[in-house]
C-alpha cells in the first residue's frame, strides 16, 4: 500500500543520511553521495524525481523527505508550506472569495516559487500569487497566473521570471511594491491598466519574444 503524501508531508527515514531522491515507478529511493540506495518507500505515481526536498532530521541522525511540489486540485486556494515550493504541472490552484488570494506565502520567509501549473483567483480584487515578504517567483513555459486585481505581487521587493510559454495576467499583471523589484519577461505580461509595476524602483528587462501590455506596460 503506498504512503499517502501530499504536499508539505514528509518521510522521517530515521538513522539514514541521504544527499539525493528518485522516484521510479512509484518508488522513492533515498540515496547517498555515491549514488547506493540507502532505503526505498512505496509512495505512487503522484509523485516523481523532483517532488521532495530532503532536510536534516530534528535529532540529526536521519533524513526527511519533505513533498515540496503541489500537485492536484486547490480549489480554495494554497498557502506556501515548504520553501522553496514547485506548482506541478497537473496543479489547479484557485479561489473565488473577493479580496482573496489563490497562492498565498505567509510574511517571514523570502519564498521561492516555481510555477508549471495553473493559478487563478476570480474573487473581485482577488490575487493569483501574493507574497508578504520579499522572494522569487519563476513562472516557466505552460504556468498560467491570474488574478482579478494583480496576477503576481510581492510586497517587499524581489525577483519575477517569465519564460517563454507563460503568461501572467490581471489589472496589474505584475506589483512589485516595498523594496526594489526586478522583473525579467521572456513570457506573456497582461495588465487590463499595467503589465508591470515597479513602485520602489528596481529594473526590468524584457528578452526577444517577450510581451508586456497594459494601458500603460510598466510603471516605475
Amino acid at each position: 500500500t503506498p504512503i499517502t503524501l501530499n504536499y508539505g508531508g514528509s518521510i522521517d527515514a530515521t538513522g539514514i543520511i541521504a544527499a539525493t531522491e528518485t522516484v521510479n515507478a512509484g518508488t522513492l529511493s533515498l540515496l547517498n553521495g555515491g549514488g547506493a540506495t540507502l532505503a526505498t518507500f512505496n509512495v505512487g505515481t503522484s509523485l516523481s524525481t523532483g517532488s521532495f526536498i530532503l532536510r536534516a532530521d530534528g535529532a540529526g541522525t536521519g533524513t526527511n523527505a519533505i513533498v515540496n511540489t503541489a500537485f492536484g486540485t486547490y480549489a480554495r486556494g494554497l498557502t506556501l508550506l515548504v520553501n522553496p515550493t514547485t506548482i506541478g504541472s497537473t496543479a489547479t490552484i484557485s479561489n473565488t472569495v473577493a479580496a482573496a488570494v489563490a497562492l498565498k506565502g505567509p510574511i517571514g520567509t523570502n519564498w521561492t516559487v516555481t510555477n508549471l501549473g495553473s493559478i487563478s483567483e476570480s474573487g473581485n480584487s482577488g490575487v493569483g500569487l501574493s507574497l508578504a515578504a520579499s522572494g522569487t517567483v519563476t513562472n516557466a513555459a505552460g504556468g498560467a497566473i491570474n488574478g482579478v486585481q494583480v496576477g503576481v505581487s510581492l510586497a517587499a521587493g524581489g525577483l519575477v521570471s517569465a519564460q517563454s510559454g507563460g503568461t501572467i495576467s490581471g489589472l496589474q499583471g505584475v506589483r512589485i511594491s516595498g523594496g526594489a523589484g526586478t522583473l525579467v519577461n521572456a513570457g506573456s505580461m497582461t495588465g487590463g491598466q499595467i503589465g508591470a509595476v515597479l513602485s520602489a524602483g528596481g529594473s526590468v528587462t524584457n528578452q526577444t519574444g517577450g510581451q508586456i501590455a497594459g494601458s500603460h506596460g510598466v510603471a516605475v
